[in-house]
């Protein structure tokens, strides 16, 4: 139980480093909101568990079934309903650049951008 809540605390601190940045799509916000839910969960989850009298079998699977839940819906959803936006070709205009995946737009790239990326050579 230690080991799991190191990694949490872990999480919980990369997530809160990667915050400000841009790059990952907002992923690490994802994770830092999931993270937060979960280590309430987790402190709720422990307090049924050992403070009360309620069997052991019954906590313990609706603590994990919260658990699931919270990373399912918290991080994984909305990573889901971004990368859906993502594919249609009329979203790609509206996004930030940063949100695409080369930091281009869709469009025809210009000299100096050309000039930058990497070149296919036939051999």
């Amino acid at each position: 139980l230690i080991y799991v809540m190191f990694l949490m605390f872990l999480t919980l601190l990369f997530s809160l480093l990667a915050c400000p940045s841009d790059l990952n799509m907002s992923e690490s916000r994802f994770i830092f909101v999931g993270i937060v839910f979960s280590i309430g969960c987790m402190v709720a989850w422990m307090c049924c568990l050992k403070l009360t009298d309620f069997p052991e079998d019954p906590v313990i699977a609706i603590g994990l079934l919260c658990m699931a839940t919270i990373v399912v819906v918290i991080i994984f959803l909305p990573k889901v309903c971004l990368l859906c936006r993502l594919s249609d070709d009329e979203d790609l205009e509206e996004l930030p650049m940063s949100y695409m995946p080369n930091g281009y737009s869709s469009g025809t790239l210009d000299r100096e951008q050309r000039s930058y990326s990497p070149r296919n050579y036939d051999y």
